[in-house]
């Protein structure tokens, strides 16, 4: 669950896999934890989570969006569960997840979150922006350096 929830928008540590030569070395972020070592995860995790609840509510609450609310909620189950059968590689779908996600968080403003969801929404912005942007230089840096020495 918490690559279907969490990696969607919060890239996990990057690491190196060794390979038996003469295969190159790779990078990775399969197996890895949720990543929760510093105040600003917790931040970005609890503020993910409240615009998730808050969505769900808002979504519940709008009797206009019913429909559209039980096709994403059972388009979102269906995920779930396929990945969850599939096994531990969900990173690899996480973008399968974020849209579905992303049209639930939207209702959040229809919640008692009201005009502050969308305030809330652009500190997740930044909490998780500022960690990806780090995530994709040290893949960078660990991409450049992957190959073995000749």
């Amino acid at each position: 669950l918490i690559g279907m929830l969490w990696y969607p928008i919060r890239l996990p540590a990057v690491r190196v896999q060794a390979q038996v030569p003469p295969v190159l070395n790779s990078i990775s972020v399969q197996m890895n934890g949720t990543g929760l070592v510093d105040a600003a995860s917790w931040a970005a995790l609890l503020i993910w989570a409240l615009l998730l609840a808050a969505g769900v509510l808002g979504l519940v609450r709008s009797p206009r969006w019913h429909a559209f609310g039980k096709v994403l909620g059972l388009t979102l189950a269906a995920h779930i569960a396929l990945h969850l059968v599939y096994g531990d590689e969900t990173f690899l779908y996480a973008a399968h997840f974020l849209p579905l996600l992303m049209a639930i968080v939207l209702f959040a403003s229809r919640s008692p979150l009201g005009r502050a969801a969308p305030v809330l929404a652009l500190l997740l912005a930044a909490l998780v922006g500022f960690h990806n942007f780090d995530m994709h230089a040290a893949a960078a840096h660990l991409l450049q350096h992957a190959a073995p020495a000749p």
